[in-house]
């Protein structure tokens, strides 16, 4: 874990623990040493975006999964017939 007083170490283990590759770290850490805060929440709202859409896309999946138990669970496959 990096040193809270060491700002940069902390942006990029934040953005290794978020699950940004090496570039966009890099990326990252460069505007953030240019000061242009603005193009580093820029990156992470879109990173943000991107996680929470696959988020959603696994709770569908989830949803099936329940549905699917709920439907076996009240016996309506046990007719062989789908």
């Amino acid at each position: 874990m990096a040193n809270a007083l060491d700002l940069d170490a902390v942006l990029r283990q934040n953005l290794v623990d978020a699950g940004c590759g090496e570039n966009l770290v890099e990326q990252c850490m460069r505007y953030a040493k240019a000061g242009d805060f603005i193009k580093v929440t820029a990156i992470l709202k879109g990173l943000r975006n991107d996680q929470l859409n696959s988020l959603h896309k696994e709770q569908e999946k989830l949803d099936c999964i329940d549905f699917l138990i709920f439907r076996i669970g009240k016996g309506d496959f046990n007719d062989g017939k789908m």
